[in-house]
């Protein structure tokens, strides 16, 4: 069940509603609107769970990092195969996210929290769950019946204008890639991106800090596939330590120059 701070209206979270409403994205069972579907569905041979809501918690744009106000946001994969997602109103969709940061059920939200416990100055679960939003580069997901979805290259091109809009819409300050397909997609978006820096694990695994003038992406691989990721115990591979420590590096610089800016 729901509680305000899954209700109560906020401007982000009215702003992503109403680009889902113009885009015809609105998840619904029937009469779902992307003019992509067609072409995502293979001409209906392909059964898809329609559309998932972003989650945008109450208190966006309130996170902390060194001090100054930040708006972060994840970008995942899909909300796999399972479906459920299409039967959801947004309030479901923001308790759902916020409980699963605040107490982690699987690894890809549990990833989702140590990263936010390493990034901003804050460690309070429940503070932390309102301060971040989190988007899916696939919206639409194949039926499996398990996590995996085979999203197609079709799928993953298409929804990638929605997710360029929804980034434009968030207009955070550090998005947080987890897995190829969003990584992909959202460094090949980013006019005047330039690589940082890469770090590389022993094994599979590897994450990157990429800036413009004004927004850092922390690209890291999807949290389910990570060797070394022990969620559960609160650990992370040292690759993704030391990314997530640059990050927040270079995310403090640039907040805190456009802080100067401001108050000059």
């Amino acid at each position: 069940m729901y509680d305000e701070r899954d209700t109560i209206e906020t401007t982000h979270r009215t702003a992503v509603k109403a680009l889902y409403e113009g885009r015809k994205i609105v998840p619904v069972r029937k009469g779902f609107g992307c003019l992509a579907l067609s072409d995502c569905s293979e001409r209906g041979r392909l059964t898809l769970h329609t559309g998932n809501w972003a989650f945008v918690g109450r208190d966006y744009g309130q996170a902390k990092v060194a001090r100054h106000l930040a708006r972060v946001l994840f970008v995942a994969m899909d909300r796999g195969g399972y479906g459920g997602a299409d039967e959801e109103a947004f309030p479901d969709t923001q308790a759902s996210f916020r409980r699963s940061i605040e107490l982690p059920r699987n690894p890809h939200m549990g990833g989702v929290a140590l990263i936010l416990k390493h990034l901003v100055d804050d460690r309070d679960p429940r503070v932390l769950s309102s301060q971040c939003a989190l988007t899916n580069a696939v919206k639409c997901a194949q039926h499996t019946d398990s996590m995996n979805t085979g999203a197609t290259g079709t799928m993953i091109s298409r929804c990638g204008s929605h997710l360029r809009a929804e980034i434009a819409c968030l207009d955070p300050d550090i998005v947080i890639t987890q897995g190829g397909h969003p990584t992909d997609t959202v460094l090949g978006s980013i006019a005047a991106l330039r690589l940082i820096r890469e770090f590389a694990g022993p094994s599979r695994g590897r994450a990157s800090v990429s800036g413009t003038e004004r927004l850092v992406v922390l690209a890291t691989p999807h949290p389910a596939r990570q060797p070394g990721l022990k969620w559960t115990r609160g650990v992370l591979p040292q690759f993704l330590l030391d990314g997530i420590a640059l990050a927040r590096v270079e995310l403090a610089s640039r907040l805190q120059k456009r802080a100067t800016k401001t108050s000059a």
